[in-house]
């Protein structure tokens, strides 16, 4: 039984959120294993989203910087954007010498963004002040349950607690504004709320910090997965600077850094049926490319601009040489090569297209 899970594929956020933004994106990398570069912007969001997981720890007082062996690294906001520059650089001096080569947009944006951590960080170190630290480490918020026959693992970024309300936070880098229709249906919290939600069922210490000890006993029965009594945020880093800013210039349009939000059990069980067509689309073949403004910002597009090459040359073929998807195969075959590889797929029982010939 142990064996057959390990077997399962683990649906992560990370993995849904691929899955929801482009099928293609979501063939190449999770069954043509394709590794994407490292693009500039995934790069700095993983080193914020660092900054934050690690902040409490490396928070300290005048004293406790001033010796090393505390592992205290800054004590206020200009210390703390000083460690981030620092760190930073040494981000980028490695990935120059292991040859991890990091895709940035333009030449010299290295160097910006070191400078932008200066005005990131202090705005950003008050804001982590005034809301405290989280309940949890995020070690101790992974998460693996599985549900329906879908298995669903990973860990949340902060679980804390507000009013006797318990709170779900997600943190966002980037552009620091968000849609009404993220906020309100994306499937990373969906899942954050069900990942907690089993945590509390098999979790004593977690269910009794926030309160649940009695509560949870509904948890992931009878098709509910989801408490709707949890409240999500989403938390954005950049928030915090672009204020500042917009007031520097007297243009202030205030930004909110945190949005809330809240998720029913329809949100889980559409997650749910949207995996369920992903991976039919997968084992069907129905695989194709979803061009469109999107494509910019992905991280596989040049991979996926190879593709259009094979358009209309028939079957495709994968690295070890057995017949694979039909995805860039259009709908009409019209050349004596294309009509003897219908033929050739009929025989062998996988025509997963229908043809029309003119």
């Amino acid at each position: 039984m142990v064996f057959a899970e390990n077997l399962m594929i683990h649906w992560t956020a990370s993995r849904i959120d691929v899955a929801n933004y482009c099928r293609m994106r979501y063939y190449l990398r999770y069954v043509e294993k394709e590794q994407p570069p490292r693009l500039s912007a995934y790069v700095k969001g993983s080193f914020l989203h660092g900054l934050i997981e690690r902040f409490w720890d490396k928070l300290g007082t005048e004293e406790e910087v001033t010796r090393k062996s505390s592992g205290k690294k800054y004590s206020n906001a200009e210390e703390f954007a000083r460690y981030a520059m620092g760190l930073w650089t040494s981000l980028v001096i490695g990935a120059k010498k292991s040859g991890e080569k990091i895709s940035w947009r333009y030449d010299g944006e290295e160097y910006a963004s070191k400078y932008n951590l200066a005005g990131i960080c202090p705005p950003l170190f008050h804001c982590m002040i005034n809301e405290g630290p989280p309940l949890f480490s995020e070690e101790e918020v992974k998460f693996d349950f599985i549900v329906e026959g879908t298995r669903f693992t990973g860990r949340i970024d902060d679980v804390r607690m507000r009013d006797g309300k318990v709170i779900i936070r997600d943190y966002k880098s980037g552009r620091p504004w968000i849609g009404e229709m993220k906020v309100n249906n994306d499937p990373q919290l969906t899942v954050y709320n069900a990942g907690l939600c089993s945590l509390c069922l098999s979790n004593d210490k977690i269910a009794e910090k926030l309160g649940l000890m009695e509560k949870r006993e509904d948890f992931m029965k009878n098709g509910f997965y989801i408490c709707p009594d949890f409240i999500e945020q989403f938390f954005m880093i950049e928030a915090p600077i672009f204020n500042a800013k917009s007031r520097k210039d007297r243009t202030f349009h205030p930004l909110k850094t945190i949005h809330e939000t809240s998720r029913r059990n329809e949100h889980f069980l559409e997650v749910l049926k949207m995996i369920d067509g992903i991976e039919e689309s997968i084992n069907s073949g129905v695989i194709y490319a979803e061009r469109g403004r999107k494509c910019d910002d992905c991280d596989l597009k040049y991979v996926c601009q190879k593709k259009i090459d094979q358009v209309g040359t028939g079957h495709l073929e994968n690295r070890v040489g057995q017949d694979f998807f039909s995805f860039v195969i259009p709908s009409y075959a019209t050349t004596k090569e294309q009509e003897d590889a219908r033929k050739k797929d009929k025989d062998r029982g996988q025509i997963r297209m229908r043809y029309r010939w003119k």
